[in-house]
C-alpha cells in the first residue's frame, strides 16, 4: 500500500513531461521487490536457513539505494526536512549493523565446519479394448480413487509435523493452497492436455505416495504436495470432460466414492493408519511399495484405455438438448463451484476418519456416543448403503430425501449422544 501511495505522489510532484510515470513505475517496481525481500530475511532468521535469510537481505540493501534516491528526488522539496538531524545519524548507525551481521555470520561459517548433525530414527523396529465388467479392471479404478483419497488426507497430516516441531507457524502451512490448484484448469489449453494425457498425469502424481523414500521431512511435504496438485487437476479435467457423458461421468464419481469407503475400510484394519501414507514404512506396518505398485497398475490401466476426451462424446452418449455449447444456458459456474466444494470439504472432514462422526456427537466427559472403531464401522455400512442407493435416482433427488438429509444434520448438531450420532 505505501509503495502505491509512493507511486502516486510522485506522479503529483514531478510534472509528466519530465517522464514521471516511467520514472514512477520504475521506482514501484523497485519498491516491491525491496518490501518483498524485507519479508525474506525477517520472516526467514540466519538460524532457520542462512542462505535465504543472507540473499533477501542483499536484495533488500540493494534495492534500498534507488529507493532512497528516488524518495529524495520526488519528494516535497521543503528546505527543512533536506538538513541532517540526529534520527538520520542514528539510521545510519542502525543500518551498517547489517552490514556487522553479515559478516559475524561469515565468520561463524568457517567455526562450525567442523561439526555434523545428524538425526538417526532407532524406533519401531493393449488395444484399448477392456470389459469393464472384469473384476480386475474394475479393482485398478478402485484403487486409483483409493489413492486420490490418501494423497488428498496426507497433505495435511504432513503440514501439522512443522508447527508442532517449530511450535509454532512455519510457512508449510502455505502448502494447503495446493487443494485450490484445481482452479487453473479455467484455462482451457491446461484442462485439454491433462485430459488428452490423464494416465500420465495419474502416473506423476504418485510421486505424493513414492514421497515416503525421501528422508528429508520438508522435500517430502513438498512431493506430497505435488502429487495431491496434480491428482487434483487429474481427476477435475477428467469429470469436466465427461460431464456430457452421463455414463462415465457417473463411473468416475462411482470410482471416488468407492476409494473414499475403500479408505476408511483399510484405516480401521491399520489402527486408523492409511498403509500408503507418507509417514508409514516397512517397520511401522506400511505398505507403501505394494500401493506404489498397484497406482502404477492403475495409472497404465488408464493410458492403454481409450475413451473419448473433451468436445469427442460420440453423437448418442449426448442426449438432445444437452450438448456442450447449450449447456452453458442459464448454468451459473460460481454455484457450481461453490457446491463442489462444499461437497468435497464434507466428504473430506467427516467421511475421510469413520470415527469422525461418532466422536462429533460427544458432548464432553463421560462418553455419551457409540465408540469409534463402532461407530466407525457403522459410518461405512452407512456409506455403502447410501452409495448402492445412488442408483435409484428418484429417490436419492428427492425433496423427501433431501428433507431426511437435512433432518438428520440437524440432530448431529443439536442432539448428543446416540441420537445425534444416529441422526
Amino acid at each position: 500500500m505505501l509503495c502505491y501511495l509512493w507511486y502516486l505522489l510522485i506522479l503529483k510532484n514531478i510534472p509528466s513531461s519530465g517522464g514521471s510515470d516511467s520514472y514512477a513505475k520504475l521506482l514501484l517496481a523497485n519498491d516491491v521487490i525491496r518490501t518483498i525481500a524485507c519479508g525474506g530475511w525477517v520472516y526467514v532468521t540466519s538460524s532457520d536457513d542462512h542462505g535465504i535469510h543472507d540473499f533477501a537481505m542483499i536484495i533488500y540493501l540493494l534495492c534500498t539505494v534507488p529507493h532512497v534516491i528516488g524518495t529524495i528526488k520526488s519528494a516535497p522539496q521543503d528546505p527543512r526536512a533536506q538538513k541532517l538531524r540526529p534520527y538520520t545519524y542514528y539510521a545510519l548507525f542502525e543500518w551498517s549493523l547489517i552490514f556487522s551481521d553479515l559478516a559475524f555470520d561469515a565468520v561463524c561459517m568457517i567455526d562450525f565446519e567442523a561439526f555434523e548433525i545428524r538425526v538417526i530414527d532407532v524406533g519401531m523396529g493393449g488395444s484399448g479394448n477392456y470389459d469393464v465388467g472384469s473384476s480386475s479392471f474394475n479393482e485398478l479404478r478402485t484403487f486409483g480413487g483409493f489413492v486420490f483419497w490418501s494423497m488428498l488426507t496426507s497433505l495435511p497430516l504432513m503440514i501439522w509435523y512443522f508447527p508442532l516441531w517449530h511450535m509454532g507457524l512455519s510457512g508449510y502451512e502455505a502448502f494447503l493452497f495446493c487443494n485450490v490448484t484445481v482452479g487453473l484448469l479455467g484455462f482451457a489449453s491446461l484442462r485439454h492436455t491433462i485430459d488428452n494425457s490423464r494416465g500420465w498425469f495419474h502416473l506423476a502424481s504418485l510421486i505424493g505416495i513414492y514421497s515416503y523414500k525421501i528422508l528429508d521431512p520438508a522435500y517430502r511435504l513438498m512431493a506430497v504436495a505435488a502429487g495431491v496438485s496434480l491428482s487434483l487437476l487429474t481427476w477435475g479435467a477428467t469429470l469436466f470432460s465427461q460431464r456430457a457423458q452421463n455414463g462415465r461421468a457417473e463411473r468416475g464419481v462411482l470410482t471416488l466414492a468407492l476409494g473414499l469407503i475403500l479408505h476408511n475400510v483399510i484405516k480401521q484394519a491399520w489402527w486408523a493408519n492409511n498403509p500408503i501414507w507418507p509417514i508409514m514404512d516397512e517397520k511401522t506396518g506400511g505398505a507403501n511399495m505394494l500401493g506404489l505398485v498397484m497406482g502404477v497398475l492403475a495409472s497404465v490401466q488408464v493410458i492403454r484405455r481409450q475413451e473419448p476426451h473433451e468436445y469427442e462424446s460420440k453423437p448418442n452418449e449426448i442426449p438432445s438438448g444437452s450438448g456442450i455449447p447449450k449447456t452453458q444456458q442459464g448454468e451459473s459456474w460460481i454455484f457450481s463451484a461453490v457446491s463442489a466444494g462444499g461437497y468435497l470439504f464434507c466428504l473430506h472432514s467427516m467421511f475421510t476418519e469413520a470415527a469422525t462422526i461418532s466422536r462429533w456427537s460427544l458432548g464432553g466427559y463421560p462418553n455419551t456416543g457409540p465408540g469409534a472403531i463402532a461407530g466407525g464401522l457403522m459410518v461405512i455400512v452407512a456409506m455403502a448403503g447410501g452409495l448402492a442407493l445412488s442408483s435409484n435416482r428418484q429417490l436419492v433427488t428427492s425433496w423427501i430425501w433431501f428433507g431426511v438429509g437435512t433432518t438428520g444434520l440437524l440432530i448431529l448438531h443439536r442432539v448428543e449422544g446416540d441420537v445425534g450420532f444416529f441422526g
